[in-house]
């Protein structure tokens, strides 16, 4: 923000996306400070799909490619709040190149 030829570009994402990210933070945070805290599981890839945690994106499979957006639990090891999102890898061949 100090460069104010730099963020010139930027002005429009500042003022539209600081007030979102803003909110993301406060949350996070608020989510963190529950007791027991909530949690966001990234399951990681190469993992086979867990359809009770997470439902596809854009393509059907049985491993995971990547986290879309993590699964919400109340608290660790507890009930599911929200299913996350995953994109599948294309095929089981796919897995072995990763």
């Amino acid at each position: 923000r100090i460069d104010s030829d730099f963020m010139l570009p930027f002005e429009s994402v500042i003022l539209y996306g600081e007030p979102y990210v803003d909110r993301c933070v406060e949350l996070c945070w608020r989510m963190h400070i529950q007791d027991p805290p909530m949690i966001l599981d990234f399951s990681s890839s190469s993992e086979i799909v867990d359809k009770a945690m997470f439902r596809l994106f854009t393509r059907s499979g049985e491993y995971v490619d990547f986290v879309v957006w993590p699964a919400l639990l109340l608290h660790e090891n507890g009930p599911l709040v929200q299913k996350g999102v995953v994109q599948p890898l294309k095929s089981k061949s796919t897995l072995k190149s990763h």
